[in-house]
């Protein structure tokens, strides 16, 4: 069969015969020219532009195949000028979070008059690397990013060659874009605020065991408003993380269970249990409840996220809700700008989160009942 198509006239066992097939039937792809050299398109693209770190003889290799292909590049800034569409490659589409920013941004690209093509990397690198070599030399406007975290990041070595682009939620280590994102320690110092001011003393969060950006913000905000208190005393709680493991929902409550059920057995008794997510709050109410404990008469119970049923249960859930409608409309915003020749230096822009609190975080009556005192004021700090 022939490599590039049934293609009449050629042998199909010859790829050179094949290869030239497609500078008679069809103009020849930047993929098409990264195929016969046997490098990425990143590398033949930087070569044809004659960029630092390619060298004289891949220069040279490329060019001759080039012009035996009958390849012309297109001008890139041209192109991407011309271009509606853009990239949005995130790291999951099972995450609630990420899932209404798919939806949220697709609406406000197509209000302005943008398509947007769908990229999901699944928290790995090899496959993120894989989206930027599919995406180099395409013609797309400009891309939308949820990064893999790592300590070298494939966009900072594209970015040159790549168009715009806006970072979401997470910084891309190692460049400096634009970056569009919730302010994690706001809203995760007023909802452990929030917590010590219902009188707990002993709180525990729980958090993912994934070193990134957003994450690492929320624990230091979460130890930062614990200190604000003598009296008070925090822990961090590490959940192994799934996300390499299945394509499933990053956070599964029976993660959450196994945790807190380990912690009640070893005699442990947090007043309160703060949640990187709605769906580990389930599983510890679970747990919870099977130790004889109530919600929230012995326990507070809160989460991160807003799920749509979290005001369903009973106790209807605290958490802090994430703006992701907002977030989407200032990431196509900044995006915007740049296609349309803003060269200006990188904006971070942080939206709030709003706290929303119900039932399962409201008082420790229970417990001060049974212990015969009422549970201390914490101090006041400004802001």
């Amino acid at each position: 069969m022939p490599r590039w198509g049934s293609a009449t006239g050629s042998s199909g066992d010859d790829p050179q015969s094949s290869r030239s097939v497609v500078a008679k039937h069809r103009r020849a792809t930047l993929a098409d020219l990264a195929e016969a050299v046997g490098m990425s398109a990143n590398t033949v693209s930087r070569a044809l532009a004659n960029k630092d770190g390619v060298s004289a003889r891949t220069r040279d290799i490329v060019a001759r195949e080039a012009e035996r292909l009958g390849y012309i590049p297109p001008s890139a800034t041209a192109t991407r000028r011309a271009a509606r569409t853009v990239a949005l490659v995130v790291t999951s589409s099972t995450n609630v979070f990420i899932s209404r920013l798919i939806t949220a941004v697709e609406a406000t690209l197509r209000a302005q008059g943008f398509s947007l093509q769908l990229f999901v990397t699944e928290e790995s690198m090899e496959v993120e690397r894989q989206t930027i070599e599919r995406l180099a030399g395409a013609a797309i406007a400009g891309a939308i990013v949820i990064p893999v975290q790592g300590p070298h990041s494939p966009w900072a070595s594209v970015a040159d060659d790549f168009g715009p682009i806006v970072a979401v939620a997470r910084e891309i280590p190692g460049l400096e874009t634009d970056l569009v994102a919730m302010d994690q320690q706001a809203a995760m110092y007023a909802l452990t605020r929030h917590t010590l001011a219902q009188g707990a003393r002993a709180l525990y969060f729980f958090d993912e065991d994934l070193d990134v950006s957003s994450n690492r913000d929320r624990v230091r905000s979460f130890e930062a408003a614990v200190a604000t208190n003598q009296a008070a005393v925090g822990r961090v709680i590490s959940i192994p993380t799934r996300r390499f493991e299945s394509r499933t929902h990053p956070w599964q409550p029976e993660e959450a269970y196994r945790a807190v059920n380990d912690i009640l057995a070893a005699g442990e008794r947090p007043d309160a249990l703060l949640f990187e997510d709605d769906y580990y709050a389930l599983g510890a109410i679970r747990a919870l409840t099977e130790h004889g404990l109530c919600v929230p008469d012995d326990a507070l119970v809160l989460g991160y996220g807003d799920h749509p049923y979290s005001s369903y249960l009973r106790p209807a859930l605290t958490t802090v809700s994430v703006p992701t409608r907002l977030i989407a409309e200032a990431a196509v915003s900044l995006l915007a700008r740049r296609i349309a020749g803003d060269t200006g230096p990188a904006t971070h822009r942080l939206v709030g989160g709003e706290l929303v609190v119900r039932e399962s975080s409201v008082g420790l009556a229970g417990r001060a009942a049974r212990h015969g005192a009422t549970p201390s004021a914490p101090a006041e700090v400004s802001g």
